[in-house]
């Protein structure tokens, strides 16, 4: 029973690790950290 406990404490622990590692790779994409977004490049042309 208590083996049981903390097997599935320990599955929990994993769960929200791995939770919040993924919701801070979606930050850094978001906040374009560590070159994680590609760089927006653009030119303005004269009006002719």
């Amino acid at each position: 029973m208590v083996e049981q406990q903390r097997l599935m404490e320990e599955e929990r622990q994993r769960m929200r690790k791995e939770h919040e590692k993924r919701v801070k790779e979606e930050q850094k994409k978001i906040l374009g950290k560590n070159n994680s977004r590609p760089k927006l490049s653009f030119t303005l042309k004269p009006v002719t």
